[in-house]
């Protein structure tokens, strides 16, 4: 049988494309099938399956028909283009059939029981699924693991991925990344029937990829474009964006937003939802136009709308926004073609979300968390050579797989969304996040010689271990950001260090010189004062002079009860401490010889013999033994890095 799909290969205009069926498998899985056909249109055989055209729908002529056919005209809906193969010497697809999307559509309700904050991808069998192998922050994990990553840059986040996980065993199925393979590669080169990716333009190829690997196995492929970010006020100086507001509502009944302006020549309020039009899925939108592309399958009668021909997470239940949407262009690619579009105008809501179709009802709800960043940048400057700040609002869509990566999307975007980094620079973000239960953590980074990667890795550790902890679900509600770009390089080594004495009186004062080497400046001396307690009793103890990442180490290291989380609550505090620790500083630390003990979280320090052999018996789990300490916090200015230690002996003799 032969027939024709219909597309948007530019702006809005649907066009048809020709087909003929290859052949029909009844069990491609338990219970569903998949419809092969060979696409001889010769766009197609020049594109292969393009990335963005998942929903397009195909409709097949009767074989008795003798009438001639024109594509476009006629002929019975039997699917979407769901699958394809690329790299190919030819253009062939699978077509997801029509009534198991159907289907889908009898079970999808305007008011979802279980919201998308909930929803769990879980791994799909199928061929070439890319839905994912476990939780995301076994994802973000592997981005650590990658050999790129620097471990002085990665530092805090391996932290805060272990307090997120508290013990649980990574759920990822990691056999591909143990025989070598690349996780930033698109799964289409693998070589198997693949589900159809939805485009997702960003900023610069670097962001492209550093997000592919958490982003593809979520159905979404990250393509490179220029940027779309434009700011929404521009000021001379830096200054606060405001209160923090509460998670917004959108997309009620007869509400409509528009999200970004189309090509010339299309009014983005007459743009609808038809077979083979554009169906957006406006992941952050405001300053930006955050879009992932895919196409329209068949409209009911009732106005439910049928897309993708697979699913987003397949979860079931789902509350994100539908729009209306726009192709600038379809970029050929031997490996891979995708469609560059975006959103025009949202009109409802993807209420429901299976392995065969989405579904989205018009005027359905979903809510997004507002995020605000203030960007001051020294390399951009306005009149009079002032340091010109811009600020940026977005709207992120509220789900607990895709907020965290598009949340740090588009903080990420907005930091180069006027220039890139400069070579040598200081960057400092400051700011709040705010979840549920009105927790809130405030972030004061610093971090010399950054890249977009070291800023991902700040970021989504974070809203990750929040959002998927162990003990309680939470969203992110907003956002508020300031970001200090300077074009110097302000870092530095600890070279040396000198005490003044190597035995000191209980209640002194230990004096210690360090020698740090600035980048391209000369040496410099900071001398600093650390007071000794004056119960300390005699003896031999440990000093440690170090940068952030050694003291964050050595704290969990020695109070390992600090890692122990009974509720959100407790991760809350946690994670705010480890914030807490300041890459432009140095640490002293004077370790004491009689360890602590631990009652779950609460330390009891120097606690009698009599009443520690009270708790620490073999039959108390609860207890923990830890090292005691002494610490000094000395701001330095400048993001260093070294350690030394010493042993300074305590005798209580030397007073007077």
């Amino acid at each position: 049988m032969k027939g024709y799909g219909l597309s948007v290969f530019h702006g809005v205009e649907i066009e048809p494309f020709a087909v003929e069926v290859i052949s029909v498998m009844r069990n491609f899985t338990p219970g569903q099938g998949v419809i092969w056909v060979r696409c001889p249109d010769e766009r197609m055989q020049k594109l292969g399956p393009v990335q963005g055209m998942s929903g397009s729908p195909i409709y097949l002529w009767d074989d008795g028909d003798t009438v001639e056919h024109q594509p476009g005209t006629g002929g019975r809906l039997i699917g979407a283009l769901a699958l394809g193969f690329t790299g190919t010497e030819d253009c062939y697809v699978g077509i997801q059939p029509i009534e198991q999307m159907r289907s889908v559509a009898g079970r999808a309700v305007s008011t979802p029981q279980a919201s998308s904050t909930s929803n769990r991808p879980s791994h799909d069998d199928t061929a070439g699924s890319h839905h994912g192998s476990g939780a995301v922050i076994d994802q973000v994990a592997r981005l650590l693991d990658r050999g790129d990553v620097a471990p002085a840059t990665a530092w805090r986040a391996r932290t805060i991925l272990g307090l997120a996980r508290n013990g649980r065993q990574t759920q990822g199925d990691t056999h591909e990344l143990r025989r070598g393979h690349d996780p930033t590669a698109p799964p289409q080169l693998n070589g198997r029937p693949t589900r159809m990716m939805l485009p997702l333009m960003v900023t610069s190829a670097d962001l492209s990829q550093s997000l592919a690997s958490l982003l593809t196995p979520l159905g979404l492929l990250p393509v490179p474009a220029s940027s779309q970010v434009e700011a929404g006020a521009i000021t001379t100086q830096d200054t606060s964006t405001g209160p923090i507001r509460s998670a917004q509502h959108l997309g009620k009944p007869g509400n409509s937003a528009t999200i970004s302006i189309p090509p010339p020549g299309i009014d983005a309020t007459t743009i609808k939802l038809e077979p083979g039009s554009v169906l957006s899925v406006p992941l952050a939108f405001g300053d930006l136009d955050l879009s992932a592309i895919g196409t329209v399958t068949e409209v009911a009668p009732d106005g439910r709308v049928l897309a993708f021909g697979h699913g987003l997470f397949s979860q079931g239940p789902m509350a994100v926004p539908m729009a209306t949407g726009f192709v600038h262009l379809v970029m050929p690619s031997r490996a891979n073609s995708f469609k560059l579009g975006g959103s025009a105008v949202i009109r409802g809501a993807i209420v429901r979300d299976e392995h065969s179709a989405v579904v989205g009802i018009p005027g359905g709800r979903f809510t997004t968390a507002p995020v605000e960043i203030a960007v001051r940048n020294s390399v951009a400057h306005g009149e009079g050579g002032q340091d010109v700040t811009f600020h940026y609002n977005y709207n992120v869509v509220h789900h607990k797989r895709l907020t965290p990566f598009i949340a740090a999307t588009v903080v990420l975007q907005s930091i180069t969304a006027r220039n890139d980094l400069p070579i040598d620079n200081t960057l400092r973000l400051r700011g709040q996040m705010r979840f549920t239960g009105g927790r809130v953590l405030q972030l004061d980074s610093v971090f010399a010689a950054a890249r977009s990667r070291d800023l991902l890795l700040e970021l989504l550790p974070l809203i990750v271990a929040m959002m998927d902890n162990p003990h309680e679900s939470m969203a992110l509600e907003s956002i508020q950001l300031s970001v200090d770009i300077e074009p110097i390089l302000r870092s530095g080594s600890i070279v040396n260090a000198l005490i003044d004495k190597g035995r000191v009186a209980p209640g002194g004062s230990l004096g210690i010189t360090l020698q740090v080497q600035p980048y391209g400046k000369p040496q410099v001396k900071h001398h600093i004062e650390l007071a000794i307690p004056q119960e300390l009793a005699d003896g031999e103890y440990e000093l440690v002079i170090c940068d952030a990442q050694a003291y964050l180490q050595l704290l969990f290291e020695n109070r390992p009860h600090l890692l122990i989380t009974d509720n959100a609550d407790d991760l809350h505090r946690i994670l705010q401490r480890v914030l807490s620790v300041a890459g432009d500083a140095t640490y002293v630390v004077l370790q004491l010889p009689e360890p602590g003990l631990a009652l779950g979280r609460q330390e009891l320090p120097q606690l009698p013999s009599s009443r520690r052999a009270l708790f620490d018996t073999p039959t108390n789990t609860l207890t923990t033994p830890y090292i005691e300490w002494v610490e000094k916090k000395v701001p330095m200015g400048i993001v260093t890095q070294g350690k030394m230690k010493f042993t300074v002996t305590v005798d209580k003799t030397l007073k007077g």
